[in-house]
């Protein structure tokens, strides 16, 4: 360090020297500046993502695949209501109120005692739709994610009431409310489920008073086939 020092001191003592000196210490300090910035962009490259909500985060194209087992809890003003079953493109097959139902495209028939065509038994599907679930995801904003040990992570959305009407509806609305939340539950980076907390889109809308949505999913790839109990 001294004999650093005595070399300083001795680049100060002619014209040369500090003309080394000076260069040396602008070069050195723009390379501090271009790695900070290179730093600081990368960050909120990052950041601007996440706020977004981006899906990268995690698999959301195996949603997309619509080839899962599902289990959704709704609690729709304290009234409860339970699906489970299977899915594969635009198929489904799967129990809701001890009755076995299969839907095809847009069509839901129930099991009594022979199959006969009824109305859509989902309460706000349009939730529970994979690809309203990728572009909800898409248009809330990243708060938070916690990471637990077993491999599990959570990632924490809010989700405004008036972008939930523009993209599920197509309404213009103006609400001053605090936003819903979304929680998107992972394991080893694949979706496991998705819970809605929308009290607040409930109470700004007038449609309800409260409302949970618990999407869980399993097995995907695995459903091989869903038969046509109909014809």
């Amino acid at each position: 360090m001294k004999e650093f020092i005595e070399k300083i001191k001795e680049l100060k003592s002619n014209d040369k020297g500090k003309s080394i000196l000076f260069f040396g210490f602008y070069f050195l300090f723009f390379i501090f500046v271009f790695l900070f910035i290179k730093l600081t962009g990368t960050k909120d490259a990052l950041l601007q993502e996440y706020e977004k909500g981006n899906s990268s985060l995690f698999n959301s194209s195996i949603l997309l695949n619509n080839n899962f087992y599902y289990d959704y809890k709704i609690n729709l003003d304290n009234n409860y209501y339970n699906y489970y079953g299977k899915i594969l493109g635009d198929v489904e097959s799967f129990k809701y109120n001890n009755s076995d139902y299969y839907k095809s495209n847009d069509s839901y028939f129930i099991d009594n005692g022979t199959w006969i065509m009824c109305d859509n038994p989902f309460v706000y599907r349009e939730f529970i739709d994979t690809l309203n679930i990728s572009i909800l995801l898409d248009n809330s904003y990243y708060v938070s994610k916690t990471d637990y040990e077993s491999g599990e992570v959570d990632f924490n959305y809010l989700l405004s009431s008036n972008t939930i009407n523009k993209l599920l509806y197509d309404i213009d609305s103006d609400y001053d409310d605090i936003p819903n939340e979304i929680v998107v539950k992972t394991n080893n980076g694949n979706i496991t489920s998705i819970v809605y907390k929308l009290d607040n889109y409930c109470v700004s809308t007038g449609k309800c008073s409260n409302l949970k949505i618990d999407l869980s999913y399993d097995l995907f790839g695995e459903v091989s086939k869903i038969i046509n109990p109909v014809v």
